[in-house]
């Protein structure tokens, strides 16, 4: 019956779901948060939030390629097109806890179950519907309105799911890495990587956005496109600080993004650890069905080997540690773009 709420009701809905949200809090019953807060939200959505069928006619031409083949993901787009409306509901309502939950539970959560091409679509419509913008304006309605974004955590939360976010669409939507660019949520993310630089080593919840931050701009940087914008930036310099992180993953991302950046003359010299690490991880991921491992697909491994032998010294390195023999493979048994992929890193390994 909830759901057939008139459109007048929802003011009293919305006063009621804030009364008995700071009540839960209050008595510390986060179960009970929770599913509360999911009802009514859906409630409210469900009155004059959710958005209309339309929303599929105004796609680009790729993403209504795609929608064609997964014509049964649409109700998963609606609601996800849905939250993205009613992240400007709940920031005019100065309710971050609405945001958090239902950008997890209706962004964040169905990745998960999505194949690759699933994926694709689901980031690409994600980019049509412009939800870097929302994500931006969120964040910078966050950072106005409270001193300390990081130590809160609900903000902190919103945070870190956005970064999450953007990280995974990145990875499979070009269209997703340009909205990023035009709608600054990469200029966000280079403020995360300069501003939290000096904490990063101690502080886990900043060297968390800092990691979704540099790999959010690695996924950007494999877009030919894009890593032309971005290679005019001062980015390369605010990634400069984490070459030097203890941690080898650290230093493996941000080796790889600044590779994408720099000229061949000027590529950075990989240090043995880490290059031990590529050739590693890009071993095991070969031997994976999803020909991924620890985060990385074999494909863009091979890209950055590709990038990074613009330096002399690395692709003497790589072909110490029998790297020819590992793209060989992703040449001989990947896809169409991997072999592609793979038959370029060839050429860069055995150029004089």
């Amino acid at each position: 019956m909830l759901a057939k709420t008139s459109p007048d009701s929802k003011m009293f809905l919305a006063a009621v779901y804030k009364a008995m949200r700071d009540i839960y809090q209050s008595m510390g019953d986060q179960g009970n948060t929770a599913k509360y807060l999911s009802e009514v939200m859906r409630t409210l959505q469900s009155t004059n939030q959710e958005v209309e069928d339309s929303i599929f006619d105004d796609l680009s031409l790729e993403t209504k390629s795609l929608l064609e083949k997964f014509p049964g993901l649409r109700p998963t787009l609606k609601q996800a097109a849905t939250t993205v409306k009613m992240l400007e509901f709940w920031r005019n309502a100065k309710d971050l806890n609405a945001a958090a939950l239902l950008v997890w539970t209706d962004l964040a959560l169905p990745r998960r179950t999505l194949s690759k091409p699933e994926l694709k679509l689901f980031a690409h419509f994600l980019a049509d519907i412009r939800t870097a913008e929302q994500f931006h304006s969120y964040i910078r309605f966050m950072e106005t309105s409270y001193n300390d974004v990081i130590s809160n955590k609900v903000t902190f939360r919103c945070l870190a799911t956005f970064g999450e976010l953007c990280v995974c669409l990145a990875d499979c939507s070009a269209l997703m890495c340009q909205q990023l660019v035009t709608a600054g949520m990469v200029a966000v993310l280079c403020e995360w990587l300069e501003n939290f630089q000096e904490q990063y080593a101690q502080d886990k919840s900043r060297s968390t956005l800092v990691t979704y931050a540099i790999h959010t701009i690695h996924n950007c940087c494999k877009v030919p496109d894009v890593r032309a914008v971005l290679k005019g930036q001062t980015i390369i310099y605010l990634l400069a600080p984490y070459l030097k992180m203890e941690a080898t993953s650290t230093r493996l991302v941000a080796l790889l993004a600044t590779s994408y950046l720099s000229d061949d003359d000027e590529t950075p010299q990989v240090d043995t650890d880490t290059m031990d690490y590529i050739i590693d991880i890009l071993g095991k991921a070969l031997q994976e069905d999803s020909r991924s491992f620890e985060g990385y697909s074999a494909l863009e491994l091979v890209m950055g080997i590709g990038t990074l032998c613009g330096n002399a010294a690395n692709r003497a390195a790589f072909l110490e540690r029998s790297a020819a023999a590992l793209v060989e493979k992703l040449m001989e048994g990947g896809e169409e773009e991997e072999a592609k992929v793979a038959t370029s890193t060839i050429c860069r390994l055995l150029a004089d």
